[in-house]
């Protein structure tokens, strides 16, 4: 199957970020947000399962990653 490395690699990625965010949204309380430049909200998991996905392609693949948070937001 095409792609067939990428999509596992992508898979375990993705999982590992529902873990993360599954974790934040269990300990944090619905005051950890912030809004960002357009109004819409963003949490710590959203950076985080970002990032993750992130060091994951670059790790495995030297992938380049266009994703939608900032790190200027934080």
């Amino acid at each position: 199957m095409p792609f067939e490395t990428e999509r596992i690699v992508a898979t375990k990625a993705v999982v590992k970020a529902c873990r993360l965010c599954e974790t934040v949204r269990s300990s944090l309380s619905s005051e950890g947000s912030i809004l960002k430049k357009d109004s819409t909200p963003v949490t710590v998991a959203d950076f985080g399962s970002q990032a993750l996905i992130n060091l994951e392609l670059m790790s495995s693949f030297n992938y380049p990653v266009m994703a939608e948070e900032e790190s200027s937001d934080l």
